[in-house]
């Protein structure tokens, strides 16, 4: 699920905190798991068709908690 979106939080395409992300891919739920950075793309979702990059976010044990994420259209 998104924690925090850069659309203004009134917009159409406004993702809020908690908003499941249905459309997750098979090597997203892999970077997840792995702790591994992941570049996927050109793949499309709701709001279009997107590259995006992603970074693990992880806690002081080492755990992955997050990704950190950034799509170009």
């Amino acid at each position: 699920s998104f924690a925090v979106d850069s659309e203004a939080a009134d917009g159409a395409d406004a993702s809020p905190p908690g908003q499941p992300y249905t459309e997750i891919s098979a090597m997203l739920k892999a970077a997840v798991a792995s702790g591994r950075p992941l570049v996927e793309g050109p793949i499309r979702d709701r709001w279009g068709e997107w590259v995006s990059a992603f970074a693990p976010v992880r806690s002081a044990q080492g755990t992955v908690i997050a990704l950190l994420g950034i799509d170009v259209n």
